[in-house]
């Protein structure tokens, strides 16, 4: 599928990054086919620990689903693991091999485990 153009600055008050524009990922498996991140939210990004960082690049490929799971795990969209589920499908939708995409989502379930970003 598909997602719009990102515009994002450097936010240093809070979450490191801000987002300028709304953004778009069109997905079959969302209710409506899309799902829309509003202008002024702020992101993080992937919230990789630090011992991992070598490992994955959290300014990657892996960006644009980030902000997308950041998102619905703000908003509580549905339940988390369907959110951590949605974040795996936009992860392959940015292009990143299923092997990888995996490892990033086994990363959000633990995560939740562990109460990080809620488990609602």
């Amino acid at each position: 599928m598909s997602f719009s153009p990102l515009i994002l600055t450097y936010n240093p008050d809070n979450d490191p990054f801000l987002l300028h524009s709304n953004f778009i990922w069109w997905h079959h498996g969302l209710p409506g086919g899309k799902y829309v991140v509003r202008a002024g939210q702020s992101t993080d990004l992937a919230s990789i620990p630090i011992g991992m960082r070598n490992l994955f690049d959290r300014l990657g490929p892996s960006v644009r689903a980030a902000i997308v799971h950041d998102d619905m795990c703000r908003r509580q969209w549905e339940t988390r693991k369907k959110a951590d589920d949605m974040f795996y499908r936009a992860l392959l939708d940015c292009g990143m091999s299923r092997w990888k995409a995996k490892l990033y989502h086994r990363g959000v379930r633990v995560g939740a485990m562990l109460g990080i970003g809620g488990n609602w």
